[in-house]
């Protein structure tokens, strides 16, 4: 059992917290990342703007700043899949796929070569390469050979540290509702329920709860803690069938249970707690009232669901 969180639409993203790396192409003053088209083995491997969608897609799990070329994979962050070279064929143009990770294969295997962020692919001469240069969203990336002069081969690596937190109270259901109500651990128990209770007045309907949450910034995936980091929103028994009840637990951070993101800390994204983008909290059965339960739900598609609605509040 464990840990889920917050307010909003709630997405839980299947991820283990600590710290990602975006690989940047930044020529001609624009911030593009090498990013998973999606996190299912054979996506293409594509260019899309840091600032906009689903940054658990464009995270790496990589040693980003050295320069030592032992090779390495280059493992989406929080996920079983890297950066493959389609069918191992070494000739310039072949595109880059996501492929589960195996040990020792070859097609996955990189050396960081450069403080400018040159990736070589190990024992060839070729390496990543933005294809034609084409920043459009979804151009796939290709092997190329390596040319330390070329900006299409070029991603220096920024750290995106998911230790960098918030406090907020998540305020949740339609945004004139009276009482304003919250995000509430019920008490400072495992397995203890999460529900709505007066933002004002906790005690109220809790005695023991807590309305405080300790969340990963914008535009990060983490845990949401509470009750001075000892417990965290839990999703149930792992199960994420509509319907299921969120709790609290023992905080652990590599339990994916408890790996959630605020999308209302981010501007212009809808007001959402979600876990891997497209399961969110939600209140069960829009019973805005102190005491009513949250569960787990499809994220609304179109971002207006009031059920799925947590506005962070710092």
């Amino acid at each position: 059992m464990r840990s889920t969180y917050s307010f909003l639409t709630l997405s839980a993203l299947v991820a283990v917290v600590s710290a990602g790396t975006q690989l940047e192409f930044t020529k001609d003053g624009f911030s593009r990342c090498i990013a998973a088209s999606s996190k299912t083995p054979g996506a293409p491997v594509v260019i899309h703007d840091c600032s906009t969608g689903d940054a658990s897609n464009y995270d790496w799990d990589i040693d980003a700043f050295s320069t030592d070329q032992i090779p390495q994979q280059i493992k989406l962050f929080g996920q079983d899949l890297c950066v493959d070279v389609t069918s191992g064929v070494n000739a310039d143009g072949t595109k880059l796929q996501l492929w589960t990770c195996t040990q020792g294969n070859t097609n996955q295997l990189w050396s960081h070569t450069s403080s400018l962020g040159i990736w070589q692919w190990a024992g060839t001469n070729k390496c990543i390469d933005l294809t034609d240069g084409n920043i459009s969203d979804g151009n796939q990336f290709q092997v190329w050979t390596c040319d330390s002069s070329n900006m299409n081969q070029q991603f220096p690596g920024r750290t995106v540290p998911d230790t960098q937190t918030v406090t907020v109270t998540l305020e949740g259901g339609p945004a004139l509702s009276q009482p304003r109500l919250c995000l509430a651990a019920t008490e400072n128990t495992d397995g203890a329920r999460v529900s709505l209770a007066p933002c004002d007045n906790v005690a109220s309907t809790f005695p023991s709860g807590n309305i405080t949450w300790v969340v990963p910034r914008a535009d990060l995936a983490g845990i949401l803690s509470t009750y001075g980091g000892t417990k965290c929103l839990d999703l149930r028994n792992g199960d994420s069938t509509n319907g299921n009840g969120l709790q609290i637990w023992s905080c652990d951070s590599s339990n994916v249970n408890q790996v959630w993101r605020v999308e209302g800390l981010i501007p212009k994204i809808s007001p959402r707690i979600d876990r891997d983008g497209n399961k969110c909290m939600d209140i069960k059965d829009g019973n805005v009232s102190p005491g009513a339960d949250i569960q787990i739900w499809d994220c609304d598609p179109n971002g207006t669901s009031v059920n799925q609605r947590w506005i962070p509040r710092q």
